[in-house]
């Protein structure tokens, strides 16, 4: 069974380094981004972003952005 990967977008540095050592005792492979674009651009150009088995978790107030305009965003592109 193959490992299952978290992309997690959060602004806040010390909230997102807490998240990804949790999740990474938890046995994932944690991937984190401060902000939705730089975000995107990994999913849409990395040939090792794998949709089947990445879970996206995003903060819904990101400073200048909007989590559910990320999320529609990834819905669009089909990532």
């Amino acid at each position: 069974m193959k490992k299952t990967s978290i992309l997690l977008i959060e602004d806040d540095a010390p909230l997102r380094a807490s998240l990804e050592d949790f999740l990474t005792a938890m046995g994932y492979s944690v991937t984190g981004f401060s902000a939705g674009q730089p975000a995107l651009e990994h999913i849409q150009s990395s040939d090792q972003f794998d949709k089947e088995n990445t879970l996206v978790l995003i903060d819904v107030h990101l400073g200048q952005e909007n989590g559910l305009d990320i999320q529609e965003s990834l819905r669009q592109s089909g990532s």
